[in-house]
């Protein structure tokens, strides 16, 4: 914390942190985060994040910078970056068990959905947005089709990270 305060005496508007929550036990750790969370919320502050620890900077950043050997190769939000690696947002809906083909064929025709695919207790879905999972659990609810679970799955920073290594990785090869 007294680096922090520090660094805020020397350049109020941009703040560079460089690991800040490396070495630290999970309080201090949490404690760290909020407060750099706190900072980045300031109206005119820049907080720049060096971290390894992607499910930290996922809490507290709102865009993310991916670096390869070097060189910035990727720049925006997880969310923006998400939508350029793949295509649609998944959800997995839960019908309690296997779930019948005119019930994937239906939810299949709802707009926009882009594909569904069966699993063991109901269906994985492609969305074109988060907006459609509340047209596909009215138009279940209608006719009358139990729905136990739906969930929309953001990718998270770490899916975005790792999917992006992935492709920078088959460039080289």
């Amino acid at each position: 914390r007294l680096a922090l305060a520090r660094a805020l005496v020397h350049d109020p508007e941009i703040l560079f942190l460089d690991e800040p929550t490396s070495g630290l036990d999970p309080a201090a750790t949490r404690e760290v985060t909020d407060l750099i969370g706190s900072l980045a919320r300031e109206q005119g502050r820049t907080v720049l994040l060096a971290t390894h620890f992607l499910g930290e900077a996922g809490r507290v950043a709102d865009r993310m910078a991916v670096l390869d050997r070097g060189r910035l190769r990727a720049l925006g939000k997880p969310d923006d970056l998400a939508a350029e690696l793949w295509d649609g947002v998944p959800a997995d809906l839960d019908f309690g068990g296997p779930v019948a083909q005119s019930i994937l064929d239906l939810v299949d025709s709802i707009d926009g959905v882009l594909r569904t695919e069966a699993r063991a207790t109901g269906a994985t879905v492609a969305l074109r947005d988060r907006a459609t999972m509340p047209r596909v659990l009215a138009t279940l609810a209608a006719q009358q089709i139990d729905v136990y679970g739906a969930t929309v799955r953001q990718a998270s920073m770490e899916d975005v990270y790792f999917a992006l290594e992935s492709s920078f990785a088959a460039e080289r090869q």
